[in-house]
């Protein structure tokens, strides 16, 4: 008798917390089996599973301590390096780790590897003569005891300060998790911030045809909206979205947050928590924000209702709109939680009021999102395969000339820019005009958000130029035969007194997609050197490979229509 009194007041008590706390926190992961990366207090500018574009966060970002590179990268566990990759962009300079525990994990933006490292990535790079190197070595190669130094922290590829990408992936699958479920020394007792509440008015077929800011404003503990505790929507379905980050004690960084979970009268109905993701579906992050803000104005919604194509395993419960089929006032709790497990809430009641007229829709093709569309519009056509699309679209399509001799033929408007796209897709552009000499140098191009043509890649095919694309908006054929420059930024006859060279190596046009990209190659006395091309500037490290004495240098760039540009001259070391 006594055992089942305890077992009921243990069930009562877990209902009751349940009820008070209902945010769904998914995987255990084991504490204790990793120490920090860095010897010093953690502060993030950071956190997994942030919005970035077309990606979610893999890692960690964890801030310099002084604002500057050099500081010591220890290894989080015993293991061996199993990979060290050195790009231009991404990551930059890596090391990856495997560890006996089943997991490995990755050192990114590093300044410098240590010692032995270096001397092998050195070599390796000289052989392959190319400084971008994807390396694996044996396992028995570089061993490391937790708390040994790595690397150094810099800020090597796509970096905008000195800090270190630090990620725990999943050795079976190569999930990228949540660093800071694995009880990393953290200080963090501030709860997210939630900053404004977006509402969508939805058709019948979750068409969100007018949309709505509101700010939030905290009373005590609890966040309600600006305009009053009531919302009257004119719509009989709608979608929610939030705008919320989370803060930290010893950091001024705005970092995304961990979960949200939405109930209505009580009902879960939404939630979601970032403890892992696939790198195969980390562009669908695309259909978790809301996209359209996220490209024009830089602003980061969660979505709070699910795009019918979002194939994400990040949720709990999906769907999460909200229908109104009487008068009745619902009741909306929010909450938000970060990694550490700080919490806060928005609450506020919901009703139907007067229904908003739909505007018509004008559209030259109904798209199902889940099925293969195409288009043919004016010569131009498109194969869009099954799933392309996060939902179904109202398709636009437009054909515009303009008077410019770097264009061939219309600029089609392929609906609009910000409407998110998961697959590529087949495009074929006619451009029977070309001459011989100019097909050799005309690319598909593509306008950004800013506005600038882009190289998008492209073949012929008998008089039409195809490619693959993964954006909406304009396209035409391009020409360019403009040859990249290549400007000095530290050299002269004179080297003997300078430890490094470097040169400003740019494009007139960019490349974006399945485009080939901006080419280097640089020789010494007919040697090739080790030269290094960040943010448009190439950088030599002067070393043995070029000794006392008079040499000549030799720096070829080219772009991907095979424009060259040659920088020849003598110097002295």
């Amino acid at each position: 008798m006594k055992y089942q009194l305890k077992t009921y007041l243990f069930l009562s008590l877990l209902v009751l917390v349940l009820g008070s706390s209902f945010l769904i926190y998914g995987e255990v992961f084991p504490q204790g089996e990793f120490r920090s990366p860095i010897k010093y207090k953690i502060a993030l500018s950071g956190t997994y599973g942030e919005l970035r574009p077309n990606h979610f966060h893999a890692g960690i970002d964890i801030k310099s301590p002084n604002g500057r590179s050099g500081a010591e990268i220890v290894a989080a566990a015993d293991g061996y390096v199993t990979r060290i990759k050195v790009r231009t962009g991404g990551y930059g300079n890596a090391i990856y780790m495997n560890h006996p525990n089943g997991y490995t994990t990755v050192y990114g933006h590093l300044s410098k590897f240590g010692p032995a490292i270096a001397k092998y990535v050195k070599k390796k790079q000289y052989q392959k003569e190319s400084f971008s190197v994807d390396l694996h070595p044996p396992s028995d190669l570089f061993r490391f005891r937790k708390g040994e130094v790595i690397g150094y922290m810099g800020n090597t590829g796509t970096s905008s300060g000195p800090h270190l990408h630090f990620e725990i992936r999943d050795r079976r699958t190569e999930e990228p998790l949540n660093a800071l479920r694995f009880g990393l020394p953290l200080k963090d007792n501030i709860a997210p911030k939630l900053h404004k509440l977006k509402t969508y008015l939805l058709d019948d077929q979750l068409f969100a045809f007018k949309e709505k800011e509101i700010k939030l404003k905290k009373r005590g503990n609890k966040y309600h909206l600006a305009t009053g505790d009531t919302l009257v929507v004119g719509s009989e379905q709608l979608g929610l979205a939030l705008k919320a980050f989370d803060h930290m004690e010893g950091s001024s960084s705005w970092n995304g947050i961990y979960a949200i979970s939405m109930k209505v009268d009580g009902v879960p109905t939404y939630s979601f928590q970032l403890d892992r993701f696939s790198f195969s579906d980390t562009r669908m992050v695309n259909a978790h924000l809301d996209y359209e803000d996220k490209v024009t104005k830089n602003s980061t919604y969660h979505r709070l209702y699910s795009l019918p194509g979002n194939r994400l395993k990040i949720y709990n419960q999906k769907g999460g709109v909200l229908r109104f089929y009487d008068r009745s006032v619902h009741k909306v709790e929010i909450q938000v939680a970060d990694a550490p497990g700080n919490k806060s809430n928005l609450i506020f009641w919901v009703k139907k009021g007067t229904l908003v007229p739909q505007p018509e829709k004008s559209f030259n093709y109904l798209f199902d999102y889940d099925q293969a569309n195409d288009i043919d519009f004016g010569g131009l056509t498109c194969h869009f395969p099954t799933r392309t699309f996060y939902e179904n679209i109202y398709f636009k399509m437009d054909m515009t000339h303009k008077d410019d001799d770097k264009i061939f033929g219309p600029i089609y408007k392929l609906h609009e820019l910000t409407t998110p796209v998961q697959r590529y897709f087949k495009i074929s552009i006619p451009a029977d005009m070309l001459t011989a000499e100019q097909r050799a140098k005309a690319f598909i191009a593509h306008k950004d958000k800013k506005g600038r043509w882009q190289n998008a890649g492209g073949k012929w095919q008998f008089n039409k130029m195809e490619g693959r694309v993964r954006s909406l908006g304009e396209y035409a054929i391009m020409i360019d035969d403009t040859p990249p420059t290549i400007t000095p930024k530290r050299f002269s006859n004179n080297m003997s007194k300078y430890k490094t060279m470097s040169f400003k190596v740019k494009d007139k046009i960019s490349t974006t997609g399945t485009a080939k990209s901006l080419r280097y190659r640089a020789t010494v006395d007919g040697q090739w050197i080790l030269m290094e091309y960040r943010g448009s500037t190439l950088t030599y490290t002067f070393d043995h490979h070029v000794p006392k004495g008079q040499h000549t240098l030799r720096i070829v760039a080219t772009d991907g229509l095979g424009n060259e540009t040659v920088f020849e001259r003598n110097f002295i070391r």
